[in-house]
């Protein structure tokens, strides 16, 4: 009688392991959710709230283009840099729109990643915002002539430190 206490005992305590290890588990993919998803859309979220265009009295005013480039500088340092933030904002404007309603913000600031938001316009080429699309384009080639022009130059300044 005592042996089958035992195996009884030994049945619920793995039940109980069992049950400790799968809370454990969601504990574990919930930590992995929030770091991966829910902190980088939180930091961006609040990197975004200072270029958002201002209402006054029904009147929509947008920042001035040095007020832009102003709070970009400060968001992309609270994004991490121009790489950490390309990514991150490359991740924002593939969320689905409810949870990323500042997308024309993202966008707008992606450019001023430099190189680090080629990949993420890239991706906008087939967004399905036809407006999106086309800035995406727009900004693309823009990025293509000025690291032509300073390939240009680097050329021309190799020639002369040669010649």
């Amino acid at each position: 009688m005592g042996a089958e206490r035992r195996v009884e005992n030994d049945k619920g305590s793995r039940g109980v392991c069992a049950a400790w290890a799968a809370g454990f588990g969601v504990l574990a993919a919930l930590g992995l959710f929030c770091g991966l998803f829910l902190s980088p859309f939180l930091q961006i979220r609040a990197a975004l709230a200072p270029l958002r265009p201002r209402s006054f009295g029904g009147i929509t005013l947008p920042l001035t283009t040095s007020g832009f480039r102003h709070e970009a500088r400060k968001a992309l340092e609270h994004l991490g840099g121009p790489g950490a933030a390309a990514r991150k904002l490359a991740m924002y404007l593939h969320a689905p729109k409810h949870l990323a309603p500042d997308r024309w913000c993202a966008a707008l600031l992606l450019p001023e990643c430099g190189k680090h938001a080629v990949p993420a316009l890239t991706r906008l080429l087939s967004d399905e915002d036809a407006d999106l699309r086309s800035w995406a384009q727009r900004q693309l080639r823009i990025i293509e002539i000025v690291e032509s022009a300073e390939r240009k130059e680097r050329e021309m300044l190799a020639r002369k430190a040669d010649g």
